[in-house]
């Protein structure tokens, strides 16, 4: 029985530790707390998670029943915090990544298979629709498939047969793969995951592919994954293509500026009849040259922010090439899906509408 005096009670005799209380005050009830998203009736059960999670001993990978008892939180509290969330997709994507020993039990492999028989995707992908508007949960759970996936073609395999599950995955990266760019490289990663083996020391040129991955090829390649490789390409090259062409364009402008105000310098000096003539042409000088130094400003940070932006956008598009190279080699079918698919965006790009509408 829980009475409001018993519970009154037990609060009482045992103080709220500081996790419960968030970064926003009480029970996360201030603004950017941890719990802010979280119903107070469920926030001491969520906090008691977080807390236990952050206690764990970093060398203990865990195990199976680990593994097990992590999927069940997932399960329980992962549509009530997003922090929750963040949490035990990082400690599950440790467990399945992090290097063992050979002779370690469980091994690596066993622990990938461990959690697609688990249920592991339909959890992650339902945990995922509950999150579905924040893309950081949507590139955590992206980033815990790419662990239980890596070079194991067994779980990816099991990953691929999940029809309706990997399509919802699909759709949630793709809802955010042009506004988030850690959800495109992440879900550009998985599909490279489930098309391959990661590389590995060999003396053929082109190593065979596993059954499992050949069929893999063709399930998530028919769900829509070449599509959404290529629009992810496509997006990221054409908002550094914009950037790039505003900038020069802010270049050139100032290279103008610039010649405009040598030849002024080097133009005879008109001095006015009228004292207020020759301050006024003064004041003009000193504010063009005041807007030559704010526009210098401005070009500086707008080549900074391209910098940055190439840097990503490297990262984003390297990934995606990739993972159209994987989902190709060895399958002429997947191979012509990707030529088409990138033969539609090319058409797309370059299509221009008429000035006037066709009769």
């Amino acid at each position: 029985g829980g009475s409001p005096r018993r519970a009154a009670m037990w609060a009482e005799a045992e103080p709220e530790p500081e996790v419960w209380r968030g970064s926003g005050g009480g029970w996360g009830g201030g603004e950017g707390g941890e719990f802010d998203d979280c119903p107070p009736e469920h926030r001491r059960e969520v906090a008691e998670t977080i807390h236990e999670l952050d206690c764990r001993d970093p060398g203990d990978l865990g195990g199976f029943g680990d593994l097990r008892a992590w999927l069940a939180q997932f399960q329980r509290v992962g549509g009530f915090s997003r922090e929750a969330s963040l949490k035990l997709c990082e400690v599950m994507t440790r467990c399945l990544v992090a290097p063992r020993d050979a002779h370690a039990q469980p091994s690596r492999q066993e622990l990938q298979q461990a959690f697609v028989r688990m249920r592991g995707l339909q959890q992650t992908v339902h945990a995922l629709l509950l999150r579905l508007s924040e893309p950081s949960v949507v590139a955590a759970c992206a980033r815990l498939l790419c662990a239980a996936v890596e070079g194991a073609p067994f779980s990816a395999e099991l990953v691929a047969l999940q029809g309706s599950d990997l399509r919802l995955l699909l759709r949630a990266i793709e809802r955010h793969a042009t506004s988030s760019r850690e959800v495109a490289e992440v879900g550009c990663s998985l599909i490279c995951h489930l098309s391959s083996l990661t590389p590995f020391p060999t003396a053929d040129p082109v190593p065979p592919r596993t059954k499992a991955h050949r069929d893999s090829q063709k399930m998530i390649a028919a769900t829509g994954a070449v599509d959404l490789v290529v629009s992810i390409l496509a997006a990221s090259v054409r908002e550094v293509q914009l950037l790039s062409d505003k900038v020069e364009q802010m270049e050139a402008q100032q290279l103008k500026e610039a010649g405009i105000a040598k030849e002024n310098a080097l133009a005879p000096a008109v001095v006015g009849k009228k004292k207020e003539d020759n301050l006024r042409q003064d004041l003009q000088k000193k504010q063009e040259s005041i807007q030559r130094v704010k526009n210098n400003v401005e070009a500086r940070q707008a080549w900074k922010t391209l910098a940055e932006l190439e840097v990503e956008s490297a990262r984003i598009q390297g990934s995606a090439m990739q993972a159209l190279i994987l989902l190709a080699t060895n399958n002429p079918e997947t191979a012509r899906m990707v030529g088409s698919a990138l033969a539609t965006e090319r058409a797309a790009s370059t299509f221009e509408p008429a000035a006037e509408p066709a009769p």
